[in-house]
């Protein structure tokens, strides 16, 4: 992550004894720490990775079903008498959306505590009093509440589509940053689906001097998901998760 970066760095120019690598360390740190921050440089990157977006004239006339995959909310933090969201709910907001046009008829939500140690909470269970209160039909909403991670969300999600005998269109839904890691999952499990990216950490490309010279703890924090998820990304790969 870029703070552990550059922590190690900076602390390299107090450890090393060589005057030549406390200087290297000293300006390598300088030199990430303006890339970490810089506006531009991780738009750029979030551009080049996230999936673009696709206008409503792009989709299908008609979905039978709206895959979200969750992580969209604080199910740990108090009072309890309502859903806590994250920045991630344009997923769930989307495909609400999307249901109220009639692009989709049904919405299925697939997530469970994502905790090794707290499985009683589960993130889908959760969201379903909220597609309730948007109006949704409960006979349209489907729920799959055990996927602990990215990949079960695809397995999971494409055994119940099976169970179920759906056989129609599927519009996976996901953040655009993450959108690579849940499509290469779900193609693993040979569901055939479109894409609708939302949630995005993007923005339009501009030429400004705050983007270009001033730096930014965004820019910092933008970095830091985009090489998370990355990593996440190369390892689904090279375990065969995608």
């Amino acid at each position: 992550m870029p703070a552990s970066i550059l922590t190690i760095c900076f602390l390299g120019y107090f450890l090393f004894r060589s005057q030549i690598w406390k200087k290297r360390s000293l300006y390598t740190g300088l030199v990430l720490f303006y890339l970490f921050t810089n506006v531009f440089i991780s738009n750029e990157l979030l551009l080049w990775w996230e999936e673009a977006p696709k206008a409503y004239t792009e989709l299908a006339p008609e979905y039978e079903v709206a895959l979200v995959f969750t992580g969209m909310t604080n199910m740990y933090k108090s009072p309890k008498d309502r859903v806590h969201f994250n920045k991630g709910a344009d997923r769930l907001m989307q495909a609400v959306h999307l249901y109220q046009q009639g692009r989709v008829k049904k919405i299925m939500l697939s997530g469970g505590s994502g905790q090794l140690l707290d499985d009683e909470v589960k993130e889908a269970d959760l969201l379903y009093s909220v597609l309730m209160d948007c109006a949704v039909n409960p006979d349209d909403i489907i729920l799959e509440n055990r996927a602990m991670n990215t990949y079960q969300n695809a397995l999971y999600s494409a055994e119940l589509l099976r169970e179920k005998n759906i056989k129609g269109k599927v519009l996976l839904i996901s953040s655009a940053f993450h959108m690579r890691r849940s499509a290469a999952c779900l193609e693993k499990q040979q569901i055939d689906f479109d894409t609708f990216s939302v949630d995005f950490y993007s923005v339009d490309r501009s030429f400004t001097p705050d983007a270009l010279f001033i730096p930014d703890e965004e820019a910092f924090m933008r970095w830091g998901l985009l090489i998370h998820e990355i990593c996440g990304y190369v390892v689904y790969k090279l375990i065969g998760y995608a």
